[in-house]
């Protein structure tokens, strides 16, 4: 993790997902620099579990050939096709019910978008940002910390929920809490089970294809 040569392979990677973020970080107003290089910082620290781990437990690394990665994207592809009606007809309506109860204006903004810009900029967010700290670098520590893969299945999942509940603490969410806290853990389990079977590409598409039903919300 701390060699030289790990470092320019994270730093790499972790300047791209600042690049992916920035849209996302402009909507969020105030600071805009500070928090960019906050970011870079942050994902390359993050980026860092990735590069130096993404091979242990018999895992095959971030990046895959050619023909894996591209049977990866198709399966992360036709699991957002199969979601994203349910998530249109059966999630969202629920989903905005409990944002909408936040009493924080500024992030029931983020949580909802209300052009397609705004969506642009959330699902650039999804596919870099919580893909890389979400699903990626929970599951290469995991791996290394123990030398399996399965039990990066558990803490991804666990890191997902937590996340899930601070927020719904930190934005006083008065309810859906638990729609919020399963759809956060199943979308990071989705994320793992696709970055351990093909890697970073495959997960970054999946959480980006999962934006898409969004777009419905913005014409309707």
């Amino acid at each position: 993790y701390l060699t030289t040569s790990n470092f320019r392979r994270a730093l790499a990677l972790g300047a791209v997902v600042p690049v992916m973020a920035l849209p996302r970080i402009v909507q969020a107003g105030d600071h805009v620099g500070t928090r960019v290089i906050g970011a870079l910082l942050g994902m390359t620290l993050t980026a860092g579990a990735v590069t130096a781990w993404g091979e242990k437990a018999g895992m095959r690394g971030p990046y895959r050939g050619r023909e894996e990665t591209t049977r990866g994207i198709g399966l992360a592809l036709l699991l957002a096709l199969l979601l994203n009606p349910v998530q249109h007809w059966v999630v969202h309506p629920m989903f905005r019910e409990a944002v909408q109860s936040s009493t924080d204006a500024q992030w029931i903004r983020l949580q909802l978008p209300a052009t397609v810009r705004d969506w642009f900029a959330l699902t650039l967010w999804a596919a870099g940002f919580q893909t890389l700290f979400c699903v990626a670098a929970p599951t290469c520590f995991a791996a290394r910390l123990t030398g399996r893969v399965w039990p990066a299945f558990v803490v991804t999942v666990a890191l997902n929920g937590l996340l899930a509940a601070r927020q719904l603490d930190a934005y006083h969410v008065t309810s859906g809490g638990v729609l919020l806290g399963v759809a956060a853990v199943m979308e990071g389990l989705l994320g793992c089970l696709l970055y351990v079977r093909s890697g970073l590409a495959a997960s970054a598409v999946l959480a980006a294809g999962l934006q898409v039903h969004l777009l419905l919300e913005i014409g309707s």
